[in-house]
């Protein structure tokens, strides 16, 4: 199994060609509906709740959320980010989100994210924030997490899709990141794919119908 997030604007003749590659699509539209709906928010208190909205991945979730539901909450983006290198376990680092300030009145602190991959960004951000918001329980919520990914420490967690297994990860993707780079584009295609070739270039023809963006 492989997964490609569609977070850009493409035709459904794109959804099909990139069906016929073995993958399996999601989609960024469906999914943020999906999380809109989750049970949990009607535990929480718009007045007290902060939603996080770590890196570029959360960045394009927050894009898709209707701007009427998000303005209901309190918000606000932190940089945060993957490193990895072939064979090595993947590198995260993230930042503060209100530095040098000691944040009441929040009593959850919601982590949206598009993907739950380890869970190691969730985790640091909780780890470097938690004592800055005295109190406060944290939540994470996700377009997809796999199965393996570990959210210890959150009060409660959700996510749309669940993929993978508990041993095993599945590749996943989003389709604006091979787009976006071309060395993740091939090192996903030659690792993932029977005809990498033909997928890259199906990818360099989404490209040139965007503009070249």
């Amino acid at each position: 199994m492989k997964v490609i997030i569609i977070d850009v604007l493409v035709d459904h003749l794109v959804w099909e060609q990139l069906i016929k590659f073995g993958v399996e699509i999601v989609d960024g539209v469906a999914m943020t509906a999906e999380l809109a709906s989750w049970s949990g928010w009607q535990k929480l208190d718009p007045a007290t709740a902060l939603l996080v909205f770590p890196g570029n991945g959360a960045s394009i979730v927050r894009g898709y959320i209707p701007e009427k539901w998000l303005n209901r909450w309190q918000w606000v983006g932190v940089h945060a980010k993957r490193y990895w290198k072939p064979g090595e376990e993947p590198q995260v680092v993230a930042n503060r989100i209100f530095p040098e300030r000691l944040i009441l009145g929040v009593k959850d602190v919601v982590v949206i994210d598009d993907v739950f991959s380890s869970g190691k960004t969730a985790r640091l951000l909780r780890q470097l924030n938690e004592p800055w918001f005295p109190g406060a329980e944290w939540h994470a919520v996700a377009w997809i997490k796999q199965r393996s990914a570990s959210l210890r420490g959150f009060a409660s967690s959700y996510a749309v899709v669940e993929v993978g297994t508990v041993e095993k990860k599945v590749p996943v993707n989003s389709l604006s990141t091979l787009l976006a780079d071309q060395s993740i584009a091939e090192s996903y295609a030659w690792r993932n794919l029977a005809d990498p070739n033909e997928f890259l270039q199906l990818l360099a023809e989404i490209r040139a119908g965007q503009g070249g963006k």
